[in-house]
């Protein structure tokens, strides 16, 4: 599959502890998070997992989540979830 204008990140920005991508057309199509705390995540009863979350949304309005161990891979991982 090519990638089309909506797949193509041109910025990512720094905004309350996310990293947001935005494609051509300005939309923010990717978000990276810090994955809670453990204490967080105990407050809640969720199981901890450390590293960074994310979600991407599709053209199509799909919206797909994951996990990575780091921003880079998170990115990486996000990107690929966008084709």
């Amino acid at each position: 599959m090519s990638t089309t204008e909506y797949q193509t990140i041109t910025e990512w920005e720094k905004y309350e502890g996310a990293i947001l991508g935005y494609n051509t057309h300005g939309d923010e199509v990717i978000e990276v998070e810090k994955a809670q705390s453990e204490a967080e995540c105990l407050k809640w009863g969720e199981t901890y997992r450390p590293g960074r979350r994310w979600h991407a949304t599709r053209e199509d309005g799909t919206i797909i989540h994951g996990q990575a161990t780091n921003l880079r891979e998170a990115k990486k991982a996000a990107l690929e979830a966008l084709k």
